[in-house]
């Protein structure tokens, strides 16, 4: 079976047997686990193993921090169980197979159980390890396809808010005013390279409007002419 028909099965699988999983996925403890998976043994699979991990690590995602937990201590019990009856090579989906597990983990001395729960307490820690580096790369794809809006919406193709972050504080301050004299001020204190540098970065990024604005570029040629004279 190729990788792509192996995929399609799982998808299929995960397609049919949502409901159960999420259900069982939510349960508390052996015995209802047990109860659950006799009624429903197709789901002691490494299908289903794969469908609870997903599952949690999106819980995780958002924030559901004890319904994650949950899930993956329901998850390992599924793994679990996957180990013990390949062990004895037979099938999971069994219902001696299922009864013996949960008879074995019922009567478990203390090193097994500890053995347990150290392993769900691992697989959380992963999945809560790998919801935060997902919430990261959601994060900087949100952010960079927001700096691709901006750009494509800009009139030279510069990112305004890069622009806007990269002003100096007292140009900042006077575009955050909204007041032309305030720039124009400012034009007359800075150095005019720098000045100019910057607002023609503003008019590029669309941050600044030449045509409705132009004190601000008008105010430096005038006091070159000032200084001729």
């Amino acid at each position: 079976m190729t990788e792509e028909e192996e995929n399609k099965r799982m998808a299929d699988y995960f397609k049919k047997h949502e409901a159960e999983l999420k259900k069982f996925g939510a349960l508390h403890g052996f015995e209802e686990s047990k109860k659950f998976l006799l009624d429903h043994p197709h789901l002691c699979s490494d299908f289903a193993a794969s469908f609870l991990t997903i599952e949690c690590l999106n819980l995780a995602i958002d924030d559901n921090e004890k319904e994650a937990g949950n899930m993956a201590e329901q998850c390992i019990i599924v793994q679990y169980l996957l180990e013990m009856a390949r062990s004895l090579n037979a099938l999971a989906t069994n219902s001696n197979v299922i009864n013996t597990f949960f008879k074995k983990i019922g009567m478990a001395d203390p090193s097994y159980m500890k053995m347990f729960h150290d392993e769900v307490a691992s697989f959380k820690d992963r999945i809560m390890k790998r919801a935060i580096q997902k919430k990261q790369e959601y994060l900087a794809e949100a952010e960079a396809k927001e700096r691709e809006e901006r750009i494509a919406q800009s009139p030279g193709g510069v990112d305004p808010q890069e622009v806007y972050d990269a002003l100096p504080d007292e140009m900042r301050e006077a575009f955050d005013s909204r007041e032309v004299s305030r720039l124009q001020e400012v034009a007359e204190r800075m150095d005019r390279e720098v000045f100019a540098y910057h607002l023609d970065r503003c008019i590029k990024s669309g941050l600044w409007l030449p045509n409705a604005n132009t004190g601000a570029e008008e105010e430096g040629e005038d006091n070159d002419n000032g200084t001729e004279a």
